[in-house]
């Protein structure tokens, strides 16, 4: 079987030159990434004909990380089949882009199918969206803890931040702060919220765009009778 290990700091150089190498973009060839998630899913790395190589367990079961380097990488993927049927598991590659897929299919036509799990990626995307297109601009704004406790502006933080009677301002305030840091701050606020949210604009196309005369203006235009429409 190939002699994988948990990562240490001292693996860090020959990791980071063969990630290099391959100039994957991911997460999940970061080092830093490899090294703390170990914990949570037993990641392990080995070399294979001048790859890097990562065995893990998590929720789909144990599985490897495409190869990162400049080796064999059809050679490496063998030995990484055989290392699975030693395991009686089964061969599967996670985190896989575009790219990766195309080589694969490339070197090896045929032999892998590919399935989307939306668990591991798009999700994250839409937690971001949905939770900033609710929480709205103050997101953004919200003010600091300082200005919540200050003798001087605290008494119009404790007012104007104030939502329903039953929810304390500071602990609404606290989880309009989680949901900031959990979605990557406020660019993604200044981008739906910068002028108003995408369905306040909707709201005010629909009643300043005049859609019932376009709608007439576009029949005309396709020869069709307006007046068989009319409401």
């Amino acid at each position: 079987m190939i002699d994988f290990r948990t990562p240490q700091p001292s693996d860090k150089a020959w990791v980071d030159a063969l990630r290099a190498q391959a100039d994957y973009r991911g997460c999940d060839y970061n080092f830093t990434n490899l090294f703390v998630w170990s914990r949570a899913y037993g990641q392990e790395i080995a070399q294979v004909n001048g790859l890097l190589v990562t065995h893990l367990c998590g929720r789909m079961g144990c599985s490897y990380m495409y190869p990162a380097g400049s080796g064999d990488l059809a050679a490496a993927i063998d030995i990484l089949a055989r290392e699975a049927d030693e395991r009686r598991q089964p061969l599967r590659l996670v985190c896989l882009t575009t790219r990766q897929m195309e080589e694969l299919d490339r070197l090896m036509p045929g032999r892998f199918a590919y399935e989307a799990d939306r668990d591991g990626f798009d999700y994250l995307y839409d937690i971001d969206r949905l939770a900033q297109d609710v929480g709205g601009g103050i997101l953004a704004t919200l003010p600091s803890e300082a200005d919540f406790r200050s003798p001087e502006v605290g008494k119009y933080v404790e007012k104007y931040m104030r939502g329903v009677a039953s929810v304390p301002t500071e602990d609404r305030m606290r989880m309009i702060r989680l949901v900031e840091v959990m979605t990557g701050g406020v660019a993604l606020v200044e981008s739906m919220h910068g002028a108003g949210s995408p369905q306040a604009q909707k709201i005010m196309y629909s009643k300043l765009s005049g859609l019932e005369s376009k709608k007439k203006a576009a029949m005309k235009i396709a020869g069709v009778d307006p007046s068989k429409y009319s409401k």
